[in-house]
């Protein structure tokens, strides 16, 4: 009990000063004061370094696991109920998580055609306590295009391999969230669209997830990324096939130039205003 105590009373340390923490939460599944009670606290613990990720929902069949068997329109309202609350009861708070809200036509969305991304984002789908748009994907680079390629190619076998011994997404032959549709009905139109987002995968697995990936080298990537911010969008979640080897990749060849595009752009626009 000795050592328990200790323990408990011990000081949180941290080793890192930047990286954060991604806290998926979904509405509906308890009340939203007891919500904000949990998140306040685990921002406090974080010292401020917490991302709350809101899953307004996924599948039908997913949803119906947890008792909820409302349409895709009820999720979304309660959803915006939802953060209503949590804004109010932290309203007299100084720090808040910061939230990156899921859903094909809401704030946060999985990698599709950069012209299509633009035409359905508008001022008021975001809602309450959403000021930016973030976009979900994964990479696949390499130092020239063949090569990355070639690596793609090699992806897609095994993404077949798998999809032949198991169900689709959320236990679904084909996953019936909206994010999914939309990216099938991408992979129909082509095997790559825009310059280089690559849609084989999300057409031999369902799209039950993040499964679309720009292809080529960190100088194209990083271009064909430029395009999405172009388009409207702030934050990039970046996932990797191979998460190791594929973060070391993006953080070290990918990111860097991502951002002196995007800090070019500023500086375009602060001189031209």
């Amino acid at each position: 009990m000795a050592d328990h105590a200790t323990t408990r009373s011990r000081p949180i340390v941290f080793s890192t000063e930047r990286i954060g923490a991604l806290l998926a939460h979904r509405p509906g599944l308890m009340a939203p004061t007891l919500g904000a009670r949990q998140l306040a606290t685990l921002d406090q613990f974080s010292e401020g370094r917490l991302w709350v990720h809101i899953i307004t929902g996924g599948s039908d069949m997913d949803q119906a696991r947890d008792g909820d068997f409302e349409d895709d329109d009820t999720r979304y309202a309660r959803t915006d109920e939802y953060l209503q609350v949590l804004k109010k009861v932290w309203e007299s708070d100084q720090s808040m998580p910061i939230f990156m809200r899921s859903g094909a036509s809401r704030s946060m969305a999985h990698a599709k055609p950069s012209a299509r991304f633009k035409r359905q984002r508008s001022p008021t789908v975001a809602g309450p306590m959403i000021s930016a748009s973030t976009l979900a994907f994964r990479t696949v680079v390499a130092e020239t295009e063949d090569a990355a390629w070639e690596k793609a190619a090699y992806i897609l076998e095994k993404v077949k391999s798998q999809v032949a011994r198991s169900a689709g997404g959320y236990g679904e032959k084909l996953s019936s969230n909206v994010g999914s549709v939309c990216l099938r009905e991408a992979a129909r139109r082509g095997k790559v669209l825009d310059k280089r987002l690559w849609t084989e995968v999300a057409e031999a697995s369902g799209a039950g997830g993040n499964s679309t990936a720009p292809v080529g080298t960190p100088e194209q990537v990083a271009d064909a990324l430029l395009d999405y911010y172009d388009a409207g969008v702030s934050n990039f979640l970046v996932r990797g096939f191979y998460p190791t080897e594929d973060t070391v990749t993006y953080g070290r060849d990918v990111v860097p130039l991502v951002k002196a595009g995007i800090a070019e752009r500023q500086a375009e626009k602060v001189a031209a205003e």
